[in-house]
């Protein structure tokens, strides 16, 4: 016998109630019966009353015995004339039990079991019981949820728990400088209109676009001499509920509204955040980590972005967002008026001056918080680092040479030793069909030449300490397009 069956007590339980008829008595033992067959010891005159006892007397030490945990009064219409009116056994219990009840607004000892209602419908309740919850047992249909719900308040097991209380939202930080953009109203607004595709569902979508792109700016922070890498990592962690906004609007759009239109909006959204990530016109002085908040906030939602739209099986709104260079605007990024978007994956220094500062020793500390900030969400890790090996790989074929994007989470990919799952799954031909413009090729041929040559030059390979990201592992090129 395990130690939780040799520890357990079963909750006492005394049933009150009238013998008003043959048939109400055998419900009553019925009721009885199977309460004991679910852990409950009853305590009932029909077994415990022997010949010689006085029933009244048995019945008042019942409801005052300290042992009994529990009280069931019974209540069909006899019940509640005796209770009221003090008649009988019944209201000898009464005289007893109502001053208990009266003493605490929060009595759990007893409970009122209906089984009848009074001429004028209501639940036949005795008025000492008042307003309080009771259970109700008269309808036959539903003895099997009143059962339970009689058990579970016998056991002190309510079906509704009050979850543990969670950490107060970031957005309730009360440091100086909290920082609060008024986004949310609007990204409410566009995610309803794009679930239910109201009229205006487009329009909603820019204007949260572009709110959250003006109202970004509160986020610029410049660097003063003595301050250090605590001020990026407040910035980011202030920024993580609009954050959580934005990816449950790419979410919405990828699941509900991906369409040619919703895809131009979201690109030119993008385009509109490159200019936070460098020096704009008119601004001669600045640190080289001035921007690094702002490269970290664009690569990470830019991330997921695309990943909401590979989990929804979008794959040709990822072609588009990879095909489709980006307009920098008033920016001086390498004096180029279009990019592709690699610009939104760029090196962010802060980290590697705090990982320094507080000898965290961490092989890429940017991987680790990514990998941290992404728990609970509705896009879990390995999907993001899905996310990131596509970007790689478009890039490693579209840029050849080139290490344009470099894949920050993929760090933890060490410990996949199979093919991703996009790529198992191309190994239908009709499914690599769909994901194929992605990358750029036109045929299996091409992608596994692509992988023999990435493979092929080290120095376009990203590496971490003594692990070096396996390209041929995570795809299986072999493996692409072989079955119908």
């Amino acid at each position: 016998m395990s130690d939780t069956l040799a520890e357990f007590r079963p909750p006492k339980l005394f049933i009150s109630y009238s013998w008003t008829t043959p048939d109400h008595e055998n419900w009553v033992l019925k009721l009885a019966t199977d309460l004991v067959d679910n852990g409950v010891d009853v305590i009932l005159d029909k077994w415990h009353l022997r010949e010689g006892q006085e029933a009244n007397a048995f019945m008042e030490q019942m409801v005052s015995d300290p042992t009994i945990t529990k009280v069931a009064m019974i209540c069909d219409k006899i019940y509640v004339e005796k209770a009221n009116g003090r008649r009988g056994g019944v209201g000898s219990e009464t005289q007893i039990i109502t001053p208990e009840i009266m003493r605490s607004h929060q009595q759990t000892k007893y409970v009122a079991v209906i089984t009848d209602h009074d001429d004028d419908g209501r639940p036949c309740v005795p008025t000492y019981f008042g307003s309080r919850i009771f259970i109700d047992f008269t309808e036959a249909s539903d003895h099997a949820t009143a059962f339970e719900q009689l058990v579970r308040w016998v056991f002190d097991k309510p079906i509704h728990v009050r979850p543990a209380i969670g950490k107060p939202p970031t957005f309730l930080a009360e440091h100086e400088g909290a920082i609060r953009l008024t986004t949310g109203p609007m990204q409410r607004r566009a995610v309803e209109a794009l679930r239910n595709g109201r009229p205006h569902a487009m329009a909603a979508l820019k204007e949260y676009f572009d709110t959250f792109t003006s109202e970004l700016e509160r986020f610029r922070i410049t660097f003063q001499q003595g301050d250090t890498d605590d001020v990026f990592t407040a910035s980011i962690e202030s920024f993580l509920p609009y954050r959580n906004e934005i990816i449950d609007i790419f979410v919405t759009t990828s699941s509900y509204a991906e369409t040619t239109e919703t895809r131009e909006i979201v690109h030119g959204f993008f385009g509109g955040l490159i200019r936070y990530q460098d020096r704009i016109e008119g601004i001669n002085q600045h640190s080289d980590i001035d921007f690094d908040n702002f490269r970290f906030f664009v690569h990470e939602i830019f991330l997921y972005c695309i990943a909401a739209y590979l989990k929804n099986g979008r794959y040709d709104a990822v072609t588009y967002m990879v095909e489709k260079e980006y307009y920098c605007g008033n920016t001086n990024y390498r004096n180029q008026e279009m990019i592709p978007f690699y610009v939104f994956r760029q090196y962010v220094k802060s980290f590697e001056l705090r990982n320094k500062r507080l000898g965290l020793k961490r092989i890429n500390l940017q991987a680790d918080v990514m990998k941290e900030r992404c728990k609970g969400g509705p896009i879990d890790f390995l999907q993001l680092m899905t996310a990131d090996f596509v970007l790689f790989l478009r890039a490693a074929i579209a840029f050849k040479g080139e290490r344009n994007w470099y894949p920050v989470v993929c760090i933890h990919l060490g410990h996949v030793y199979r093919p991703l799952e996009m790529f198992a799954r191309a190994k239908s031909v009709a499914f690599f069909e769909r994901i194929k413009p992605m990358f750029g090729i036109t045929d299996v041929t091409s992608l596994r030449a692509e992988v023999a040559r990435i493979e092929g030059h080290r120095q376009m390979l990203p590496q971490w300490d003594y692990e070096t990201l396996e390209v041929g592992r995570l795809i299986k090129p072999d493996q692409i397009a072989t079955v119908p």
